[in-house]
C-alpha cells in the first residue's frame, strides 16, 4: 500500500520486458519480503510493478516505489516526480512536458521546463531542460529570483578601532642562559671589589700600625 493504492510487485524479474540499460540482476528487501530486483552501477534500484506494468524506483531511505522516466540526451537522466525532491525552485507549477519525445512529470514558468532527476555522474537533483540543444543543466535560479539586499536594510559596516596590544615576547632557552650568566658574573665582580675594598683596607692599617711602632 502506498499512498492508499495497492501496488503489486513481481517477486521474480520478468523476461520482458528486460531491465534498464545499465541495470543488472540482484535482490533487496521491500514490505518484509526479499524479492529479486534490478541494481545499478551506482546503487540505485528498480523493481517490476505487475499492477503498473513497468519497473519503478525503490528508495531505500523511505521504502517508497517512484515511476522514473529514462531519458536520454548528451547524458542520461532518470526522471522522477517533482515532489519526490526537496527545495525546489519557486514559482514553478506542476506540468507535463514532452521532454525528447517522452513525456513527463516536470515544473514548467515561462517556458523554462524543470525536472526532477537522477543524471550518472551528477546525482539527484533539479535540471533544466533545453529543448534547443536537447542537452540537460543543473539548475540555478535567475539573479531576478535571488533578492538583492537593498541600501535601506544593509546596515553601513562601521570600523571598530582597537588599540593595539603590546605582546611580551618570551625569552628563549638560551636568553635566560645568558641572563643566568650575566647575573652571575656582575655577582662575582661584586665579590671581587668588595673582597679588595677590604684587603686595601687591611693593607693600609697594617701600615698605620707599623708606623707606629717605628715612632715609639
Amino acid at each position: 500500500m502506498q499512498d492508499g493504492v495497492t501496488i503489486l510487485i513481481a517477486g521474480e524479474l520478468p523476461q520482458t520486458p528486460p531491465l534498464p540499460d545499465g541495470f543488472h540482476p540482484g535482490e533487496c528487501m521491500l514490505a518484509g519480503q526479499d524479492i529479486e530486483c534490478g541494481v545499478s552501477g551506482e546503487g540505485l534500484l528498480v523493481v517490476y510493478s505487475t499492477s503498473a506494468e513497468r519497473y519503478m524506483l525503490l528508495d531505500e531511505a523511505t521504502g517508497r516505489l517512484v515511476r522514473f522516466e529514462d531519458v536520454r540526451s548528451q547524458q542520461r537522466l532518470l526522471i522522477l516526480p517533482p515532489g519526490f525532491g526537496t527545495g525546489g525552485p519557486e514559482g514553478f507549477e506542476p506540468r507535463a512536458a514532452d521532454v525528447l519525445g517522452t513525456t513527463v512529470e516536470a515544473l514548467v514558468k515561462d517556458g523554462v521546463v524543470v525536472v526532477y532527476a537522477y543524471c550518472e555522474g551528477l546525482g539527484y537533483g533539479y535540471f533544466r531542460f533545453d529543448s534547443q540543444s536537447g542537452a540537460f543543466m543543473l539548475y540555478e535560479p535567475a539573479a531576478a529570483e535571488t533578492p538583492t539586499p537593498s541600501a535601506s536594510a544593509t546596515p553601513t559596516p562601521t570600523a571598530n578601532l582597537v588599540a593595539p596590544v603590546e605582546t611580551v615576547r618570551e625569552l628563549s632557552s638560551l636568553e635566560w642562559i645568558l641572563i643566568v650568566a650575566l647575573l652571575l658574573s656582575l655577582g662575582l665582580c661584586a665579590s671581587l671589589l668588595a673582597g679588595l675594598v677590604r684587603w686595601r683596607r687591611e693593607a693600609r692599617r697594617r701600615e698605620m700600625d707599623a708606623g707606629l711602632w717605628e715612632g715609639l
